[in-house]
């Protein structure tokens, strides 16, 4: 009888080291995946992308937009643009009343 529940505590135990290992190597893909992808950026939409595109063209002129996202920065929202004549990728951070907070060398 007493083999029996070594056995099981054993076994429930190898059972519980098995289930974290699996929820590690779960944990560990998500934090890839999201590094990969830079981050899990949210797109801007709408009139909300349209009016953050505006502040960064405003503050930093016309260029190729290349990201308009949800900020992770700070700051609510964030176009990355390249200025006309340039090859410098830069990050405008834009608050909650489209106002630019800051313009940053993107990375």
């Amino acid at each position: 009888m007493r083999d029996e529940s070594l056995a099981t505590e054993e076994s429930s135990s190898n059972r519980s080291v098995m289930v974290a290992g699996a929820v590690v190597a779960v944990v560990a893909v998500i934090a890839i995946l999201v590094f990969a992808t830079g981050g899990g950026d949210e797109p801007l939409t709408g009139e909300t992308r349209t009016r953050a595109i505006d502040a960064a063209i405003k503050e930093v002129g016309p260029g190729e937009i290349t990201g308009a996202e949800v900020g992770n920065d700070g700051t609510p929202y964030e176009v990355e643009i390249i200025p006309e004549g340039d090859t410098q990728e830069l990050e405008v951070r834009i608050d909650e009343s489209f106002n630019v907070v800051e313009v940053v060398p993107d990375d």
